[in-house]
């Protein structure tokens, strides 16, 4: 159904999925079918707009989840209720909360100073000097589920802080920069470092560097 984008479908069936496996019992012996089912019901309730059902359903996920990739992404769910909801710097703050909490370090101040921005302009610039634009391209794939979630909250962010305008637009520069550092650091997450190289190159453009745009 949610295939089909019949996303009324897909919440009708998940929510009765949900309530055959009700109870902390099928949590301890169906934990992987349990927090997949959950996930995919808080995101289709987000589109049919029942933010409310979707909080209450990440609450329930967060009182049972066993692993740091899991409370992540749960959080990230919780972000976009925030952005849904018109909450644009509650869903940053939580981005920033998450990025604390898996070890990246990025000022929690929302929204963020100009200083921040240029010296993340400044890291992912040197960063970019010491690898071919060959070598860039080369880049591997990444497998590692908390480093993927983590660039995906990073382009929660971005998202979040380009919808508030030109308030966040040093937000939306240094989490794009940012990301582009973490990518060729780390590797390729998908459609994520689409956004983070076309972002820095657009910084670069806007700065009148446009060969190192272009590149």
């Amino acid at each position: 159904a949610m295939n089909k984008a019949a996303f009324l479908v897909a919440a009708n069936y998940l929510r009765r999925s949900m309530e055959l496996l009700e109870g902390e019992l099928s949590w301890s012996q169906h934990y992987e079918l349990c927090t997949d089912l959950h996930f995919s019901s808080a995101n289709i309730e987000i589109v049919v707009g029942n933010y409310d059902c979707s909080r209450a359903i990440l609450a329930k996920v967060l009182n049972f989840c066993r692993t740091k990739e899991d409370i992540v992404a749960a959080r990230m769910i919780g972000m976009s209720i925030q952005r849904g909801d018109g909450d644009l710097m509650g869903s940053v703050k939580t981005g920033l909360e998450i990025l604390r909490e898996v070890g990246i370090k990025f000022p929690q101040k929302v929204p963020c100073s100009k200083f921040v921005f240029w010296r993340e302009l400044i890291r992912t610039n040197a960063i970019l000097g010491t690898n071919s634009t060959k070598k860039s391209l080369d880049l591997p794939f990444v497998t590692d589920r908390l480093k993927q979630l983590t660039v995906q909250t990073m382009s929660h962010i971005a998202e979040a802080s380009f919808l508030g305008g030109d308030r966040y637009k040093n937000m939306f520069a240094a989490i794009c920069l940012r990301m582009t550092h973490f990518t060729i650091r780390h590797g390729v997450t998908g459609a994520d470092a689409c956004l983070a190289f076309a972002a820095c190159g657009m910084v670069h453009a806007l700065l009148g560097k446009i060969d190192m745009a272009l590149e």
